[in-house]
């Protein structure tokens, strides 16, 4: 029990510590252009095994030919594996998907579930640092309240924009739309 709480900590503290690190780096990200697809089915596959072994259906479905998009990779590398684990943390039947496509001029990824969702009173919130839905039942008790707002912080970065619709009862939905030719702006 105290390994496991010592990892859990330490978990907490790498989250917070990444965090920082971002924050330090500057206002605006260096990008280059990405196989975003490749990028984020590389990502998105380390999930498959603990979705499936939960019982869950788990979806990947990335448009075939996707232009380069400019992207960091490293922040990409955290972008996406913080959706997919909120998406697992709150989802106990159904599936979870993880969506890529161009749209216009934008890449989009879209990150669904049809977990718990979040309550209407509490979504203004949610990008907020240290936001946690209290009373929200969770595959895990580990919690920070920094993983959204360090997705909005990341996307915007580097020149996206993030969205969330989410129903209580049945689900979220995180879209995350890349431009393919823009340059990032400082927020």
């Amino acid at each position: 029990m105290a390994v496991r709480n010592a990892r859990q900590l330490l978990r907490l503290v790498n989250n917070l510590l990444d965090f920082s690190q971002i924050e330090m780096r500057g206002r605006q990200a260096l990008v280059a252009p990405a196989d975003l697809g490749v990028l984020t089915a590389d990502v998105a596959s380390a999930f498959r095994s603990a979705i499936e072994a939960a019982g869950l259906q788990f979806q990947i479905d990335i448009e075939p030919g996707l232009p380069l998009v400019p992207v960091n990779n490293f922040m990409w590398e955290q972008v996406v594996p913080n959706l997919l684990s909120n998406a697992f943390k709150f989802t106990f039947e159904g599936s979870i998907s993880v969506r890529l496509k161009t749209l216009g001029q934008h890449a989009e990824l879209v990150v669904a579930d049809t977990g718990i969702g979040i309550p209407v009173d509490k979504q203004p919130n949610v990008f907020k640092r240290f936001h946690r839905v209290r009373g929200a039942r969770a595959r895990t008790a580990e919690r920070s309240g920094i993983g959204l707002a360090m997705v909005q912080d990341l996307v915007k970065r580097m020149g996206g924009q993030l969205t969330m619709r989410s129903q209580e009862g049945r689900g979220s939905a995180f879209t995350i739309w890349m431009p393919l030719n823009a340059q990032p702006t400082p927020s």
